[in-house]
């Protein structure tokens, strides 16, 4: 068998690898023979990204499918989509690990010019810059956005280091615009989803449409806490629903079903599902603060 679970530090049952397999083909030989081209694949896969420790990454891409596939509607999606899926969540993942460790600053430092005592000014240079990027930009965390920059620059480094030529502070900036263009599109998408909340709660007489200030608002500030502690694929996908308007929505949605390897119908469904344990959340954080 290709894949021996006894190497992995986890409780792969055997009927969970054979309908891994019995998924890609079939027929067992052909299952195989994929099983191994795709693992080949991401093997290369983490090793063009510059990751440490590529086997182990590989079998970490193979156990979320299999986790995957004990999920309903696991046959909706083809193999490559979701082993592609996989393969970026643990990138994301990898790469969050590998960010804050001192052999990722070191790097980075490096990067930045060989000299180290060069090398840390560039670094207080770029740090500055940012900051006031993000200040002139009207964002109250300035210094939080500059942070988050030079830890998304860290995450790119492995990749970058040999593709990017020229000034790297020119990196630094590009990415802060992102972050920038990030961080309004998120702010107008949860006023959306503010919007309907506030609508919701009105018409089931839990709110009266009174004028208070935001900022003294309790289910608003409880709604921006709740927003934030969602898991991020459920945080992106709740805001992202709510994107667009007419056409433009129809073909958004359609795009995060393919995307997350679901059906139309079931993407409402997940969509109501992050949506409710928001409100439960809003309704737990307002009880808390009164």
């Amino acid at each position: 068998m290709p894949f021996d679970s006894s190497q992995h530090g986890t409780d792969l049952r055997p009927e969970a690898l054979e309908k891994l397999l019995s998924w890609l083909d079939v027929d067992p030989t052909r299952a195989e023979e994929k099983y191994e081209q795709i693992r080949a694949g991401l093997l290369a896969f983490f090793e063009a990204k510059g990751c440490n420790s590529i086997r182990q990454l590989a079998d970490e891409t193979v156990l979320r499918v299999i986790e995957d596939l004990r999920k309903p509607n696991a046959s909706v999606a083809s193999p490559e989509f979701r082993f592609e899926k996989a393969r970026e969540k643990v990138l994301r993942n990898y790469l969050k690990r590998w960010a804050t460790t001192k052999e990722a600053f070191d790097r980075l430092l490096n990067w930045l010019d060989p000299d180290p005592e060069q090398a840390g000014r560039k670094y207080e240079q770029i740090h500055s810059a940012l900051s006031a990027i993000f200040r002139n930009h009207e964002f109250v965390d300035a210094e939080g956005l500059a942070d988050e920059t030079i830890i998304r620059v860290i995450r790119k480094l492995p990749e970058i280091q040999t593709t990017f030529f020229g000034n790297p502070s020119l990196y630094f900036s590009g990415v802060a615009r992102r972050i920038c263009q990030e961080s309004r599109r998120q702010g107008n998408l949860s006023r959306k989803v503010y919007v309907d909340y506030e609508y919701h709660q009105q018409l089931a007489g839990l709110r009266h449409p009174d004028l208070q200030e935001p900022g003294d608002d309790p289910q608003e500030r409880c709604f921006q806490r709740c927003l934030q502690s969602l898991k991020p694929d459920d945080r992106n996908l709740l805001l992202a629903y709510y994107e667009g308007e007419k056409r433009e929505k129809i073909d958004i949605r359609k795009f995060l079903a393919k995307r997350f390897g679901v059906t139309p119908g079931n993407l409402r469904v997940r969509r109501y599902r992050i949506y409710n344990s928001l409100v439960k959340c809003i309704d737990n954080c307002v009880e808390e603060e009164e």
